[in-house]
């Protein structure tokens, strides 16, 4: 056996490679490879090694080894046109050797070997693994990922990278400047700046422009950092927000129209019903002089049967009103006098014949001061105290109407009870809903308690009705104290405590 430190090695009449300087550079390659080498010929004895081969293999087995592991390959019908690899124990640590066929006329030598150790095996597949979760790890990543030199010039990209810009392949970008990819190159100038201060940039939206033309909108995070070699580099992490940008613009438009709908809808509601009231007083003014000037009983009859649909038309535009006014207008805040707005609304219907069968009572607390949107309250209590007289029983001997309301420095609770006809368990899930009449003496539209509802939400509050037919019905609702309110009422209660 002789390894390379030996004499006369031209003597061998080994060529592994044809020519003189590919010979020698062969022999320099294998004479200082880090990695265990050696030739034999066919039966395995061993022509030449370099000393790492002899350390690590030779020094324990015989050649009669070598000889086996070829005898045992060809026996398991190895033609040994691709490389070999088996494990060998040498010295109490285990190797993998490795077998390649050297051209036929390479002089004497069959067979190249070449000798790792186990651990080093291991320690590479290790390694392996952990390069390909990396890659697998950026090229499935969301996030747009890549590296430059400090100028700009591109080192390294992720395949979300070259397709989101239109890259065909990472030949196409590398060495180019991520600069020219900016929308705004001189925005780059920028970023660099503030990454020689700062060292970092976080959450920046930039404007890139694409192989294609379009513009991509990206968040960018980038971080400048020295490598092994002491080279600035800058690592790059993007998130595409292209489409998100598009879909808050799309919205912002949406909303923006939406906007101008609902102010034409507001205009047009509130001009068309007041437009239509003025003939509608209009009408009743006419009714009333019809009675007073004709007796006949059967013109009368026509009158009342006119005068009815007048009224029921009345309702509805005054439900639009009440439903326009509750959708569309700002919330306003204002210091409400209860019992004066409650019996604002009960004389308003002091012209209906029920009215003068009805007993009302008024009961307030105010206590505390309560600041809220007084329009949107009296709509409330409007519209609850006119169903109560609609659906007063005119067979009770005597029919009430009560209002109970009393504040504190949080809320106002209100009490509305009648003991009229009263309503069917069946209708009272549905009572707040759009157009739902629970009886055929409805003379509306079906919109009254759905915008109580609605009003009561839009003010933060809440509303619960109970009914039995024949006994009556109670609506309590619960409207919350503004900012103003509760501040007013804290400092009274702060006085009265003193």
């Amino acid at each position: 056996m002789k390894s390379l430190e030996w004499e006369g090695k031209e003597d061998t009449g080994i060529r592994f490679l044809d020519g003189a300087s590919s010979s020698d550079l062969f022999w320099k390659n294998f004479n200082h490879q880090q990695l265990a080498m050696a030739l034999t010929d066919e039966q395995g004895h061993v022509l030449v090694s370099n000393p790492l081969f002899t350390k690590t293999v030779i020094q324990s087995p015989s050649q009669a080894d070598l000889f086996f592991i070829l005898e045992n390959l060809r026996k398991e019908g190895h033609s040994f046109k691709e490389p070999v690899s088996v494990p060998y124990n040498a010295a109490h640590h285990m190797v993998l050797l490795t077998l390649f066929k050297v051209p036929e006329n390479s002089g004497t030598a069959s067979y190249l070997w070449v000798a790792t150790s186990q651990a080093e095996v291991v320690l590479q597949q290790k390694v392996s693994n952990l390069k390909n979760l990396y890659r697998s790890f950026i090229d499935t990543s969301f996030e747009l990922i890549f590296r430059t030199t400090l100028s700009g010039t591109i080192l390294f990209a992720n395949r979300l990278f070259l397709r989101s810009f239109g890259f065909e392949n990472y030949r196409k970008i590398k060495g180019s400047t991520i600069q020219l990819l900016f929308n705004d190159p001189s925005y780059y100038e920028q970023l660099q700046k503030q990454l020689l201060e700062n060292k970092r940039v976080s959450s920046e939206t930039v404007l890139f422009r694409c192989v294609d033309g379009t513009v991509l909108t990206a968040l960018v995070n980038c971080h400048l950092y020295h490598d092994e070699s002491g080279v600035a580099v800058l690592n790059w992490t993007m998130l595409d927000i292209s489409h998100q940008v598009e879909s808050e613009n799309a919205l912002k438009a949406n909303n923006d129209q939406l906007a101008k709908v609902n102010r034409q809808m507001e205009k047009f509601l509130y001009s068309t019903s007041h437009d239509l009231r003025s003939p509608i007083t209009s009408i009743l003014g006419l009714i009333n002089l019809m009675r007073l000037e004709s007796k006949d009983v059967s013109i009368l009859d026509y009158v009342a049967k006119i005068e009815a649909s007048t009224i029921k038309l009345d309702n509805v535009i005054r439900d639009i009103m009440s439903f326009s006014r509750t959708t569309y207008q700002r919330l306003t805040s204002q210091r409400i006098d209860f019992s004066h707005m409650t019996w604002k609304i009960i004389n308003s219907h002091r012209s209906e014949p029920a009215v003068k069968k009805i007993n009302f009572e008024v009961k307030t607390d105010d206590l505390f001061p309560f600041y809220g949107d007084g329009g949107r309250i009296e709509i409330v209590v409007e519209n609850i105290v006119r169903n109560a007289i609609q659906f007063y029983d005119e067979n009770k001997s005597r029919p009430f109407i009560q209002v109970n309301i009393s504040t504190d420095k949080r809320s106002v609770q209100m009490e509305i009870i009648d003991n009229g006809i009263g309503i069917g368990q069946q209708h009272m899930e549905h009572i707040f809903d759009m157009f739902y009449k629970a009886s055929h003496h409805s003379k509306g539209a079906g919109l009254g308690l759905y915008i109580v509802k609605e009003t009561v939400e839009k003010l933060q509050g809440t509303i619960v009705a109970e009914s039995e037919i024949g006994f009556g019905t109670v609506f309590r609702i619960s409207i919350p104290n503004d900012h103003k309110g509760r501040l007013i009422s804290r400092k009274l209660q702060l006085q009265n405590n003193n």
